[in-house]
């Protein structure tokens, strides 16, 4: 038996897996539930191969996830954000390298746009002052080889390029948040 607990909706009194009567309040007698009786999650469909690519990643899915439709993941120096919305069917992997230096932008520009030319399923782009590199894909196409692939090349490039960018560049290196 764990310490989990819960605060009773009625009452706000603290119920934990010592205190809790059967499923209720020792205190005022509402239904409450404990975070340890919520079932396992269980992903399906396209969440289902998303964490299966993942863990072939070598990454830990469970401490990955953040929700059920969308992920984090460091690598190296980079830290990796994969979201799937389905409604539209979009997934994509964002990963904020760095920020845009102070001087020398043009050179910068310039090695982003020479980039963009070469990159494979990738972009590098600019968001406010923050260098971003992106996967874009739909989930129709979405297969465990190709998307393997797909996001063994974005962690890759994002460790890579956020290096370049710093030290070659003269970019800014991100705050830990």
């Amino acid at each position: 038996m764990s310490n989990a607990g819960t605060r009773c909706a009625s009452c706000t009194n603290l119920v934990t897996e010592k205190t809790i009567e059967q499923n209720y309040c020792p205190s005022c007698g509402s239904k409450v539930a404990l975070p340890s009786s919520a079932p396992e999650y269980v992903p399906k469909g396209v969440c289902k191969t998303i964490e299966e690519i993942i863990s072939k990643t070598g990454n830990v899915v469970a401490l990955s996830r953040l929700g059920p439709n969308s992920w984090q993941i460091i690598h190296g120096s980079a830290k990796i954000s994969i979201s799937y919305h389905e409604k539209t069917g979009m997934i994509t992997g964002d990963a904020f390298l760095c920020k845009l230096p102070k001087e020398n932008i043009k050179a910068i520009y310039e090695y982003l746009l020479r980039q963009n030319y070469e990159l494979d399923g990738l972009s590098l782009s600019i968001l406010g002052q923050e260098i971003v590199i992106s996967l874009v894909m739909y989930d129709r196409y979405l297969k465990p080889e190709t998307g393997l692939k797909l996001f063994n090349n974005l962690l890759h490039k994002a460790d890579d390029y956020d290096d370049i960018l710093i030290h070659e560049f003269g970019a800014i290196a991100r705050t830990a948040d």
